[in-house]
């Protein structure tokens, strides 16, 4: 009797430690279990937090951006300066008046600028644009080589530095190939010096007058010995004589640049 007692208490506790067992099993996997759901539910809220940031960033990209062309556009509108509309158009006359093989030019003008000067025969063609303030830009053909004149008392020396490019491209007149003139550019030809031939042994330093002209880039850099003026100075050979140059007798003001250079820009063969 104490023998089957034994062996039935025996049994009892193997089967209360089986039991043990297996809720500490499920009591783990349920905690693994929920441990895994707070960890996607936690992943999950910082997706939700990210995604408005993102936005809100590139709402603020997007407001400077928007701030800083308005900011652009008023400090235009405050400066007086208007977009350059060359309305209309002039072309040279030399080789109609002559009746000569000659290339015809072209260049364009805004509507607040006037033609005041129109001069064409045998020896040259002259052509003045010019605008209220007194700012000119003259066209030039001379049927030679300029020769002397200018200043017996002063030169000066002078900076040249390219400030857009111009549609002047360089060709053929009748046989005669002038591509080796290369490119072309507008300009922007500043005093930096000036000599009394009479007095001075060097330049004295200014800061003088601002003008433009159509030129070879390869004639960016310094220039000395300058007597004449803008027109006769800085010119260039196609069998002739040719200069496209705008000066003012003060100072450009900022719109006027503006001007300027898009009719120097202009200039082309027609």
């Amino acid at each position: 009797m104490r023998a089957v007692y034994k062996i039935f208490l025996s049994v009892l506790i193997i089967a209360v430690a089986l039991f043990s067992c297996s809720c500490g099993g499920e009591s783990s996997e349920l905690q693994e279990t929920t441990a895994t759901q707070v960890i996607l539910s936690t992943k999950a809220t910082e997706a939700q937090t990210t995604e408005p940031m993102t936005v809100q960033e590139t709402t603020k990209k997007t407001e400077h951006a928007t701030e800083s062309a308005t900011e652009k556009d008023v400090s235009n509108a405050e400066k007086g300066e208007k977009t350059v509309a060359l309305n209309n158009e002039y072309t040279t006359r030399y080789q109609e008046v002559n009746q000569v093989t000659y290339p015809t030019f072209v260049f364009n003008y805004p509507d607040n600028w006037s033609v005041t000067k129109e001069e064409c025969d045998q020896q040259e063609e002259l052509v003045t644009l010019e605008n209220d303030g007194g700012a000119s830009v003259t066209f030039l053909h001379y049927s030679g080589e300029l020769q002397g004149g200018g200043s017996g008392v002063y030169m000066n020396k002078e900076e040249i530095s390219k400030v857009a490019s111009s549609q002047f491209v360089p060709g053929f007149v009748q046989a005669t190939d002038h591509s080796s003139l290369g490119e072309f550019m507008v300009a922007r030809i500043k005093t930096i010096g000036k000599l009394n031939m009479q007095t001075d042994r060097e330049y004295k330093e200014v800061d003088g007058n601002v003008a433009y002209a159509v030129l070879p880039v390869s004639e960016e850099g310094i220039r000395e010995g300058v007597r004449r003026a803008i027109s006769g100075e800085y010119t260039f050979w196609y069998s002739s004589t040719i200069s496209f140059t705008a000066s003012t007798p003060e100072e450009f003001t900022p719109q006027e640049e503006k001007e300027v250079i898009a009719i120097l820009s202009s200039f082309r063969i027609a």
